[in-house]
């Protein structure tokens, strides 16, 4: 409602200065003289290097205005050639009876060669001037080499850098860089993956890529937006990707209002679906009551109402969640009405694993974890498997061998005492009547048939 009331503001501005008439002054207006001009003395002639002019005067006496005109220079009218020089040669001046040096005229079009340039040394031709036929000498560059197997020979990062070749007329070899064309797309870009451009050396046809980004397919029009921005969506499905641009305001003037003789406004984006219709007036509204969920101000003046909706903000955490209860966030409304949402509970911090029953070869175990938030009487509970063993496997060194039938009966006889685990690995008859001499034949009988 703020930023609305601010726009409103500066469009008013606008409005006020362009439906302003502004004050015209009338400038007093002054009599104006035409000049009637005369020539004064005779026309000076132009000469082969100075401009001829003529003066002429305005016949009133009070004014005494002057102006010139001027017609150009003649130039010389040369003819002949006499002394001749390095640089220049002189030529007679028909009009003004003097010798008037002038820089060589060399027909560099017609050159005459005298040496041939090749590709290791200059030539030498022979140019003659048009006008007084002196010649000089002057040097023909060297030429460009022919070169042959153009081969691409430096790579960085698998790219060739340079190519290299040798000259068919003097053996002269080359090492220049690759003269790139202007590439072609071999990849197109998409929204989720990059294209390729390629180039190719238009000497020795090396090629090299280069990552096009990727780019997305944005409507003409945003389709969601506020009262200060709006977010163009990528229109490929699974994409979304997304980017938010400022409003195109277009203000269309409507009829004046009522309070205070100022025009009715309609705002919206040039870009999206956004519209505020407003009056650019001062109305004097009156206090702000809740109707139906929604703020309404009457005018003072016109007595026209003023509807809008609440301006919650962001609100601000009234109760924390925890991980047995919900939070509440509270919003706020200028006109000091509230809401509340629930804020969802947040995870157990569970603590380390506790042992309250150690797992035996007969019976399962089983560990506890309780939460350690202040107040959570959460607890997670899990069985701890029974430990494995092997049947006859009474020492409990990987193998059923005789020695653990000796030790079976050493127990029978009550010379040796077995522990828990050497009893659950004895009971190998397993008929629950404990461990006795049975086991140990049992024993006997799986090392024969292993054997």
């Amino acid at each position: 409602m703020k930023k609305s009331n601010k726009i409103l503001a500066v469009l008013m501005a606008l409005v006020m200065i362009l439906t302003a008439v502004p004050m015209m002054t009338a400038g007093a207006t002054e009599e104006k003289h035409e000049h009637v001009y005369v020539q004064q003395g005779e026309t000076v002639k132009p000469t082969c290097i100075t401009k001829g002019y003529t003066v002429y005067k305005c016949t009133d006496e009070e004014c005494g205005d002057t102006k010139t005109t001027y017609t150009d220079a003649l130039g010389h009218d040369l003819i002949g050639t006499y002394t001749v020089g390095e640089l220049t040669h002189t030529k007679y001046c028909d009009r003004c009876k003097v010798q008037v040096p002038e820089t060589h005229n060399w027909d560099t079009e017609n050159a005459t060669v005298k040496t041939v340039a090749t590709c290791s040394a200059t030539g030498v031709a022979e140019e003659k001037c048009k006008d007084c036929g002196k010649t000089r000498e002057v040097t023909i560059p060297m030429v460009a080499h022919t070169y042959s197997s153009v081969v691409a020979d430096t790579l960085i990062e698998g790219v060739p850098l340079t190519h290299s070749g040798v000259c068919t007329v003097c053996n002269a070899t080359k090492a220049e860089f690759h003269k790139w064309d202007d590439g072609v797309v071999t990849t197109k870009p998409q929204c989720a993956a990059d294209g390729v451009k390629t180039y190719t050396c238009t000497v020795c046809k090396a090629t090299k890529t280069e990552v096009i980004p990727a780019t997305h397919t944005l409507p003409e029009k945003a389709k969601t937006f506020d009262d200060a921005q709006h977010i163009y969506t990528c229109e490929v499905a699974g994409c979304g990707y997304s980017v938010k641009a400022d409003h195109k305001f277009v203000v269309v003037v409507g009829e004046k209002s009522v309070c205070d003789d100022s025009v009715a406004l309609t705002i919206t984006c040039e870009d999206c679906d956004y519209k505020l219709e407003a009056k650019a007036t001062q109305h004097d509204l009156g206090d702000v009551k809740v109707v139906n969920g929604k703020h309404e101000q009457v005018c003072k003046n016109c007595e026209k109402t003023f509807v809008s909706d609440h301006e919650w903000g962001e609100g601000k955490v009234t109760l924390a969640p925890t991980c047995f209860k919900e939070g509440v966030k509270t919003f706020t409304c200028a006109c000091g009405q509230t809401k509340t949402e629930a804020i969802a509970m947040v995870e157990h911090t569970m603590g380390e694993w506790e042992v309250t029953k150690e797992a035996t070869y007969t019976e399962k175990g089983e560990k506890v974890r309780v939460c350690t938030a202040k107040g959570c009487e959460y607890k997670e509970t899990e069985e701890i498997a029974k430990l494995e063993y092997q049947v006859g496997d009474v020492n409990g060194d990987g193998k059923v061998q005789a020695v653990d039938a000796r030790i079976i009966l050493q127990h029978v006889a009550g010379t040796r005492t077995l522990s828990e685990a050497e009893l659950a690995r004895a009971d190998v008859v397993g008929n629950g009547d404990g461990v006795k001499a049975t086991d140990a034949r049992k024993v006997l009988q799986i090392v024969a048939s292993n054997a």
